[in-house]
């Protein structure tokens, strides 16, 4: 297990507890993000996924003021706003850039509203597809730009007319300086969403399509991995009220509604995150760490030890990893 600090440098620790592993290991799948890895990174919320693979604005754009008709689709991709970039705009991209033109023209041909009967009348075939590949070229390019936002990549196919708009964006369009609608729960955070960083939508992707190493912790029962990495961190995972690992370990005081329910013998915040955790704990096949961010690292080692849970000497904290590096081989 290990202690490390709740600061700004989460991901890069993260990084280190999975470089110490894999020296510790003699195990270099440790570091490798690929499917046949099989490495498992469990966080509460994908907030904490979210934040690791560059899309914290589009999740919190689409989460957090959401009403339910775009929350409830954002942990698939089916929420509207998302639905032309993940079935379109960015296989297209992508099948533009490795050189996929086969690809690229049955996408076209799904898609399209130039490639349309009515799109194509009257216009010169080979001339309709210039005006397309230098449009797909250039699109490739804008997911590729770090100042491109999700507004420019729908301008982008609208003026090209790679894409015909799901009506439901046109007010956001046919008035571009046009601000939130008080009167509609959706058109501030579709507003917030156009507003972030294209890049972001390829994190998204990724995670979404199960092509990162990360799930949640409920979502993996019954799953086995050879290696899991828990990932404890009652402050990004705020938002939910379930599970809290710091009133688990013992630092976090109990509310008296924790007490009330515990005296009661009904189900409490502690049965429900111990279920979690052993849940966490047993989904691995070969290896198995846990990483708790914490605000104060010290005076939560002797809570953690007196649960009994881990012998003291396999409890790390961030000093541990450089002074004491596992030696390789």
């Amino acid at each position: 297990m290990f202690l490390l600090p709740a600061d700004d440098h989460r991901s890069e620790r993260i990084a280190q507890v999975r470089q110490w592993l894999s020296r510790e290991n003699n195990d270099p799948h440790w570091e490798n993000d690929a499917r046949e890895a099989d490495v498992r990174v469990l966080v509460i919320v994908h907030r904490m996924a979210a934040m690791r693979m560059g899309f914290p604005g589009l999740y919190a754009a689409l989460h957090d003021k959401a009403p339910s008709s775009l929350k409830d689709g954002l942990e698939d991709g089916s929420t509207w706003p998302l639905r032309p970039f993940l079935t379109y705009l960015l296989p297209l991209a992508l099948a533009v850039r490795v050189g996929d033109h086969f690809e690229v023209m049955s996408l076209l041909r799904t898609h399209c509203p130039l490639l349309t009967a009515d799109g194509i009348a009257g216009r010169e075939v080979g001339e309709v597809l210039l005006q397309l590949k230098a449009a797909t070229i250039q699109l490739s390019a804008l997911f590729d730009a770090p100042t491109t936002t999700i507004r420019h990549i729908l301008d982008h196919a609208i003026t090209t007319e790679l894409l015909r708009l799901d009506d439901r964006y046109t007010p956001y369009f046919a008035d571009p300086d046009r601000g939130p609608d008080a009167d509609d729960p959706e058109s501030g955070p579709v507003t917030a969403f156009l507003a972030c960083g294209a890049k972001e939508l390829w994190g998204y992707r990724h995670y979404i399509e199960d092509m990162s190493p990360f799930a949640t912790q409920q979502g993996v029962k019954g799953a086995e991995f050879d290696r899991v990495l828990v990932l404890i961190d009652d402050d990004e995972g705020r938002g939910q009220n379930q599970f809290s690992y710091g009133k688990y370990f013992g630092i976090t005081p109990l509310s008296e509604r924790d007490t009330e329910n515990l005296a009661k013998g009904e189900d409490s915040v502690l049965e429900r995150t111990r279920r979690l955790f052993y849940v966490c704990s047993s989904r691995a096949t070969r290896d198995l760490a846990v990483v708790m961010f914490l605000p104060n690292v010290e005076a939560a080692r002797s809570q953690i030890e007196a649960k009994g849970l881990f012998r003291p000497e396999d409890i790390y904290d961030d000093r541990s990893l450089v002074e004491h590096p596992a030696a390789a081989g």
